[in-house]
């Protein structure tokens, strides 16, 4: 390999030289302090471990030349094999070189300016690792809602599937998702708004609830209102008209009815959420499993969502936020919902069935299994 100049050749960075001599150490420290008197190059050539530098030059040209071919001269190769000379006998010697943890020390090609010339913060700013900013805590600026259950077991996980929201289903994607549970766990109102029940087919006993959208992620459209679905109910004290209900409010109690008495899915609320552009339309929703394409208004409700609080809070899921007008209703109980309960282990049977909200979803604003905590007092009423 020609070590002379290459003017067509990219002056090579501080990391490019670096990476030369972190990858000829790694390979070379093996043999160099693990050998006796003497030890043998690739090509065959015997020499003392305290062989000369143009052996050593040569070497770590034959063994990585596609990094040496980025330097400027061969003076650059001569400073690599003089550098990782030192360095090797300091290792094998168990001198003070940095070490990351591996079996090679880490070494520097660049000469640094000398501790007392330099000061020592500003070093550590240009030389160092970059230190990571902590992330800010992050919690909903206004919460309005409450969190559907008394307890909270996270997501369902069984023989008869995932229970997070469009987790593949033999009809599609599943449209909501599946708050693990036990049998007779009181259910919730989340707002305030208008509810009313019924039987449902596959859903079983259920209660549909009709609330505005909160005003921290309508985008400023007042009339924007979302229908929620508290599906496989074992009983409800809500009547089958449309009656008024505050946030808070007893809705039912969990039950295997509908298509969850299969003894395949484990006992749980099935909640899905579809986003309307007025509150009327909001109460003539049905759920059925068509998903007809979202509207405007809901194009718009998405936006300020991820405005609003997704990007702020660092929030992301495994799936996606939305399907046409359906929304995540995790996203939306984070969003626009105040400190739930913390997750705990499910009781009995139903714990190997159990998943924590933190294998869909992930923040490093807060902890998702926990949920975002206050940063100061809010009003407790919706708008």
């Amino acid at each position: 390999m020609s070590l002379t100049h290459d003017a067509a050749q990219p002056q090579p960075t501080r990391r490019e030289k670096n990476a030369v001599a972190s990858r000829s150490l790694e390979a070379l420290r093996g043999f160099w302090c693990n050998t006796g008197g003497l030890y043998s190059t690739p090509t065959g050539q015997q020499t003392s471990r305290r062989g000369t530098t143009t052996l050593l030059a040569r070497w770590v040209g034959a063994k990585y030349g596609q990094w040496v071919r980025i330097s400027r001269s061969g003076v650059d190769l001569v400073r690599i094999a003089l550098v990782a000379s030192a360095a090797l006998v300091s290792a094998c010697a168990g001198g003070g070189n940095k070490n990351d943890g591996s079996d090679h020390p880490v070494m520097d090609l660049v000469p640094r300016p000398s501790p007392s010339t330099e000061d020592p913060s500003l070093a550590k700013r240009k030389y160092g690792a970059p230190e990571k900013a902590e992330m800010p805590r992050w919690a909903p600026a206004s919460p309005t809602w409450a969190f559907p259950l008394l307890t909270d077991h996270g997501v369902r996980v069984d023989d008869g599937g995932q229970g997070n929201f469009l987790a593949p289903r033999s009809h599609g994607k599943h449209n909501g998702i599946d708050m693990l549970a036990e049998v007779g766990t009181p259910v919730i109102a989340m707002c305030n708004g208008k509810a009313k029940s019924d039987d449902r087919g596959g859903y079983g006993r259920i209660v549909q609830l009709v609330c505005p959208v909160p005003g921290s992620i309508s985008g400023g459209d007042a009339d924007l209102h979302v229908s929620i679905f508290y599906a496989h109910l074992s009983k409800t004290s809500i009547p089958k008209a449309w009656s008024r209900v505050k946030s808070g409010q007893a809705l039912g109690l969990v039950g295997k009815t509908g298509n969850a008495s299969s003894p395949r899915i484990s006992a749980h609320l099935h909640i899905e959420m579809i986003v309307r552009a007025s509150e009327d339309e909001a109460l003539e929703e049905t759920h059925s499993g068509v998903n007809p394409k979202a509207g405007a208004a809901a194009n718009a409700f998405f936006d300020s969502l991820r405005e609003g609080c997704l990007e702020p809070a660092h929030l992301t899921t495994q799936t996606d936020v939305r399907r046409e007008r359906r929304v995540d209703p995790f996203l939306m109980m984070v969003c626009a919902g105040r400190a739930k309960p913390d997750i705990t282990a499910a009781p009995g049977k139903l714990q190997g069935a159990q998943a924590k909200w933190s294998k869909f979803y992930k923040s490093p604003a807060f902890d998702v299994d926990r949920g975002p905590k206050p940063l100061a007092k809010s009003a407790e009423g919706d708008d």
